[in-house]
């Protein structure tokens, strides 16, 4: 996670879903970068992967309870600039 944008958190994302999706791992997918609602997340690049607004008190229980209950405990998020508060 990198707190700034543009930093390539998304970039590595995509590239870390696609090694996962190559071996055969599903990891959940969740595309937390609020700010950039149309294009260029990670739902852009995977429609499989959900919207999710963490900071919110109901997004972040999503995603602490996805963590907790994933088989494979995988669960990817992409964040967006300011993460840093986040993670």
């Amino acid at each position: 996670a990198g707190g700034k944008g543009g930093t390539g958190k998304t970039t590595f994302s995509c590239l870390l879903t696609d090694y996962y999706h190559e071996h055969e791992i599903n990891p959940v997918l969740y595309d937390c970068d609020t700010e950039n609602k149309h294009r260029g997340g990670l739902a852009h690049f995977f429609p499989t992967a959900r919207k999710l607004n963490i900071r919110s008190p109901r997004g972040m229980d999503e995603f602490v309870d996805a963590a907790a209950t994933t088989p494979s405990r995988i669960v990817l998020a992409d964040l967006g600039a300011g993460s840093g508060q986040d993670t």
